[in-house]
């Protein structure tokens, strides 16, 4: 299993950029790891 980063995760969710995007999905199609102080971060909650 792969952990994600950011970019993967903003990819995700906004959808902005086609080929990107595609990319994002199949980066995470097998199953994706996602630290917690990543989304704290990312959702501007206390920890990050």
């Amino acid at each position: 299993m792969l952990a994600i980063d950011t970019n993967v995760l903003v990819r995700l969710l906004a959808r902005d950029d086609a080929k990107q995007a595609l990319a994002a999905d199949a980066a995470v199609a097998k199953g994706a790891w996602i630290s917690h102080l990543l989304l704290s971060g990312f959702f501007g909650l206390p920890g990050a």
